[in-house]
C-alpha cells in the first residue's frame, strides 16, 4: 500500500495509526495538529461535538494534541 493510502485509510478509520508505516505515522502528525487547532478555532460548547466526529483511532491523538496546544496557548498569555 503506498502512503498516500495508508494516510487516508487511517484518515478515514479503516486503518489504525499503529498499523501505518513509521514515515506515514509521522506524517499524520500534521493532520492531527490540524484538526486539533481547527477543534480549537470552535466554541467551548461545540468542541466535543466536534471531537465525536473523529474517527476512533485517531480522536485521542487529536484530543491529546488539543491539550498540549492549549497549554501552549495558556504559558503563551501568561509570559506576556
Amino acid at each position: 500500500m503506498t502512503p498516500s493510502a495508508q494516510l487516508a485509510a487511517v484518515l478515514s478509520g479503516q486503518m489504525q495509526p499503529s498499523e501505518a508505516d513509521e514515515a506515514v505515522q509521522s506524517w499524520l502528525s500534521l493532520s492531527v495538529y490540524s484538526m486539533a487547532k481547527s477543534v480549537l478555532l470552535l466554541p467551548k460548547d461545540q468542541r466535543r461535538a466536534q471531537l465525536d466526529g473523529i474517527t476512533e483511532g485517531l480522536r485521542g491523538m487529536v484530543e491529546s494534541e488539543v491539550i498540549r496546544i492549549h497549554g501552549g496557548l495558556k504559558s503563551a498569555r501568561i509570559r506576556r
